[in-house]
């Protein structure tokens, strides 16, 4: 079955999903389901309320010599 929120992704060619919230186009691994709607991460937080236990950090950019 097709959900609404279902997409072909132009580049990919490949069929995808979008953010309920803001429209974005999610991979299915990316995409995080609340009550079958689906949500990018940052909206995911939004819309449970929830924090992250652990913080990001931003690593130094590798050099290949």
């Amino acid at each position: 079955m097709v959900h609404p929120e279902m997409c072909l992704e132009p580049e990919t060619e490949q069929m995808g999903i979008r953010c309920t919230s803001c429209e974005k186009r999610l991979t299915f691994g990316k995409a995080l389901v609340i009550d079958e709607r689906y949500y990018c991460w940052e909206h995911y937080l939004e819309v449970t309320g929830i924090t992250p236990a652990t913080e990001g950090r931003e690593n130094d950019p590798r050099t290949l010599e």
